[in-house]
Formats: C-alpha cells, structure tokens, sequence
C-alpha cells in the first residue's frame, strides 16, 4: 500500500511513523521502503544507540539524518532521497526534553523547512520548540513538520493554537492515529503553512513497528526522480576488430624519440584511453538493491497475516485478537532471524580465507565507528 500511495505523478511524497524503536525493525523497514518511491520518511522514538555508525541503520537510496538521545528510548531521524539536496538546519541536543531535527530541502523553484519531532509526553513544556519553529520558519515559502506530538488532537486545541499563531495548520484533525485499550487518539500529524498544496493525505496500519499508523502526505512541489544507474565498461563487449585495426594505426615509435619519461608516459597514455574508449563499450543499469536476499515469501505471509490480525484487533479490541496478535508478531520475528542466522551462516561457510569473512562482517556492520567516511573511486 505505501508503494501504491508513492505512485503519484506530482509532489514530493512524505511519511511518517512513530516506530518504539528501529533497532529490530531495520529489516522490515527496509523490505517496506526499498524499491519505493517515497520521497522521505521521517521516524519519531528510533532508539538508535548513538555510539554506532548510520551504516547499521542505512536505507538504500537514502541519506539518513538523525537525533539521538544519549539514554534509552526516544531520538528522531529523517531518511531523504539521495538525489534530493538537503542539509540540516538545526536539531535538538542529546538531553533535549523534545527531540527535533529540522533540514532545508531545496527542489526546482522552492526552498522547505522539513522537520520531524518526538515530544515524550503531554506534560512537557512546548514554548521552546515553538520559538524554534518561529525563528526558521519565517525564512521559508513551504514549512512542513511531521511528528509525535504526544497531544490528541481530538479533544486538546492549545497545541494546534499555538502552531496556528506560526502560519501552522494539521493536515489531519479527525481520525486517530493511536491505538490501544484504553481508547484512540491522534498523537501523529503533519502541521504545513500551506494546506491547499496538500494533494494526498491518508495513513495506515503499522503494526509492524508499534500501534501508531504510519501517516502520509504528497506535497505540491516539484521533485525530479531520476533513477539511480550505475555506468560501467562491458568488457564482454569489447570490439577487438577495431581494438587491432585502430592499435596498428599508432605509430608506437614516436615514444623513442620523446625527451622526456614524463612525455613518453603522456603519449602512450593518451592512445590508451583513446583504445579504451573507442573499443569497449560504456553500459548503464538502474539500480536495484536487494538488501534482504534471505527474505522469503514465507516470511511475506507471515507479516501478512500479523497484520491482518492487527486490523481486527484495531476494530474489536478484545483480548483474544490481541494474544493472537502478539504470537503473530513474535513469529514474524523468530522467522526473520532464522532465515537470517541460516542466510550468514551460509555465506560465512563459502569464505574461503579471512579477507572474505571480514568482508562479509563489515557489510553486516560490525565494529563500525559512528563518523563520516567519503569513498571516492572511479566506475569508468
């Protein structure tokens, strides 16, 4: 359904869910998002642990910007698009009592505050984050800030006043999106400056990371999804004829008559790239990543029938639903860390020499430091 929802031919696509940690759900969060065309999807209570690197919570296609809390629980994070130019704005500190993070996102012919928060309770003050909202949020054309906002909605009106003094309006003021024994509230919700440039809203059940639906919005703004494509060198294609014909016609002996090494390096270097380029052909391939190899349809069917078990519970409410539920859920998990322990200890098993095995314990993420790394090399 969120691949369904992401189909929209105009706007810039948003979701967000409170998830009551990422930490065991990167798998499922990668299986839902992966492929799709969602735009960005922002996350309240991740749980990341602040110590370990972006790769162990990486999205395919995304650039992930985050708000850890240094204690348990809480944090926020922003996964965009990488062809989407960003960068971050402000964001709340560690020990903040309301965890924020606040980027511009610059698409053709506008410039947007996009913001995703997490208040932990009702009780807490919001003076100090609505006096961040005001400071940055006069600068630009388009505000748009998702969130938990710990306030239902339904019933209290001194957030959404306060928000509405700053240009802010919810998108969505009716329907719950929380859900428990004790009754329904709407907690999660978008605040924009521009409701009329809202061209889809909708939500849906996410049981598969806590009893808020994931909630989403198409947004009136021009966004250029060109795909991503890798370019490479087809070796298997290499034209020889013409790598013959075209190598007699270089009169090699010149490199004897140069002065210098460095000149005799550059004319030989030239009619190699000369050769390179005219005889084996450049290719370009969409990239599709599959970062899940082992999950299987079983597992699919599985988190199917969770879910509808989850529907149901939502609309009865009764103990029983619940229970089922709850093993439901708990099977979904055992299989995807069966088929993942089966998964790595197969490919530990084929590695041949410790090169391979660390190889393999790097991609998994292990021991990797939480700092920035830049990876430069050529695919020509």
């Amino acid at each position: 359904m969120v691949r369904v929802l992401s189909k929209q031919k105009h706007g810039i696509s948003i979701v967000h869910i409170n998830a009551q940690s990422l930490n065991n759900k990167m798998d499922e969060l990668r299986n839902i998002f992966t492929s799709s065309s969602i735009d960005i999807v922002c996350v309240s209570e991740t749980w990341f642990h602040p110590e370990l690197n972006d790769f162990v919570y990486n999205l395919s296609d995304y650039n992930l910007f985050r708000a850890d809390r240094v204690s348990n629980a809480g944090g926020v994070c922003i996964y965009i698009r990488k062809e989407l130019k960003c960068s971050v704005k402000i964001k709340s500190e560690t020990d903040s009592e309301i965890e924020y993070i606040f980027l511009e996102l610059i698409t053709k012919g506008s410039k947007i505050l996009l913001g995703t928060l997490y208040r932990p309770n009702r009780n807490i003050p919001f003076n100090n984050l609505l006096r961040v909202i005001e400071t940055h949020s006069v600068y630009y054309n388009d505000v748009i800030i998702a969130g938990d906002f710990n306030s239902n909605l339904l019933v209290e009106k001194k957030l959404m006043e306060s928000m509405n003094t700053l240009g802010l309006y919810s998108v969505n003021t009716s329907t719950p999106t929380h859900f428990s024994s004790a009754g329904n509230t709407l907690l999660d919700a978008f605040f924009v400056n521009c409701t009329s440039k809202i061209l889809l809203y909708d939500q849906l059940s996410a049981s598969t990371f806590s009893k808020h639906d994931l909630i989403f919005i198409t947004y009136d703004t021009f966004v250029d999804r060109a795909k991503s494509q890798t370019v490479y060198r087809d070796f298997s294609k290499i034209d020889f004829h013409s790598l013959w014909t075209l190598e007699n016609e270089i009169n090699w002996s010149v490199v004897y008559n140069l002065d210098s090494v460095e000149d005799q390096i550059d004319y030989m270097e030239y009619h190699i790239t000369n050769l390179y380029n005219a005889c084996v052909p450049l290719k370009s391939r969409i990239v599709c990543n599959n970062q899940q190899p082992w999950f299987s349809q079983e597992i699919r069917r599985l988190i199917n029938y969770r879910d509808e078990l989850y529907k149901r519970w939502k609309r009865f409410k009764t103990h029983l639903l619940y229970d089922q539920f709850k093993k439901a859920r708990k099977k979904v998990s055992d299989s995807i860390k069966t088929a993942k322990n089966q998964y790595y200890q197969q490919k530990f098993s084929t590695a041949v020499d410790s090169g391979s095995k660390w190889k393999i314990i790097r991609n998994i993420g292990i021991g990797q430091k939480n700092k920035a790394v830049v990876l430069q090399f050529s695919l020509t």
